[in-house]
């Protein structure tokens, strides 16, 4: 089986554990957990979604995800609830060596199918377009590669970075719209 793609550059994911009241202990493979990972923490990083707990009354299961970085297993610690047709994520406060969070937090996944589907190990990761293979290279050209200097996946940040990129563009759009929306005061005759 392929390995799993990078979840951000130089952060992999390695297998995940869900304790879900009044189930049994399961796991989630690399593929699986990476699925999962990317269905949902995109959207929370780069998307100004509102903490939005899930409703009282719906079992809260308790992942650890393990994240690997520099080599280091970080695991970090991950809540689930759904109610079949909206998913919650949330994470405790918690520091996992590539990042963390500062307090509590929960979002109402904006794609809540691949949430549902990842969480019950029904998905597999989306992974970058292979890189175009070329030609024999000739003798005063060096072989491209998709591979930084350090062994890590170069198309894999690029990946991540074209998303974060579109993000901010769509952002600055929609803030540029609706201050048109809004309009400047016309000038009145006279004014300069």
């Amino acid at each position: 089986m392929e390995p799993p793609p990078e979840l951000f550059s130089g952060v992999s994911v390695s297998g995940a554990t869900i304790a879900t009241p009044g189930a049994p202990v399961r796991k989630l493979d690399a593929n699986q957990a990476t699925a999962f990972m990317q269905a949902w923490l995109p959207d929370s990083v780069y998307t100004k979604l509102p903490n939005v707990k899930p409703p009282a009354n719906l079992a809260i299961s308790h992942m650890t995800v393990v994240t690997v970085f520099n080599h280091v297993n970080e695991p970090l610690k991950v809540f689930y609830a759904s109610d079949g047709i909206t998913a919650w994520v949330g994470m405790p406060a918690q520091g996992f060596g590539w990042a963390g969070v500062e307090h509590e937090r929960w979002i109402a996944a904006p794609q809540s199918a691949r949430v549902r589907q990842g969480f019950a190990g029904k998905l597999q990761p989306v992974r970058p377009p292979p890189a175009a293979t070329t030609t024999a290279p000739s003798s005063t050209t060096q072989p491209k590669t998709t591979a930084s200097a350090d062994g890590g996946s170069g198309s894999s940040a690029a990946w991540w970075l074209v998303g974060g990129a579109a993000v901010i563009v769509a952002g600055a759009l929609i803030f540029t719209l609706r201050r048109r929306g809004a309009g400047a005061p016309t000038p009145r005759r006279g004014d300069v």
